[in-house]
């Protein structure tokens, strides 16, 4: 009981120091930044799967040639 007390009083502690010192700002700095980097991953995120569908489709045409030419073999 006395460590659930201990920890309520260490999170208001931390919650007020947080806010007294300019908190919100950081927060909004900070969350202006994420919502950039964000931006920035949605851009390769787009250009990785276009490279990966074509790459796929490579490998689909290789991997039939292969069967197509093992199937003569082992017929």
């Amino acid at each position: 009981m006395i460590k659930m007390f201990m920890g309520f009083c260490i999170g208001v502690a931390v919650m007020l120091a947080f806010l007294y010192l300019g908190g919100g700002t950081w927060l909004r700095e900070f969350g202006s930044t994420t919502e950039r980097a964000g931006a920035h991953l949605e851009v390769y995120e787009k250009r990785l799967k276009e490279s990966t569908q074509g790459a796929e489709k490579a490998a689909g045409k290789t991997i039939e040639k292969t069967k197509e030419k093992v199937g003569q073999y082992v017929k």
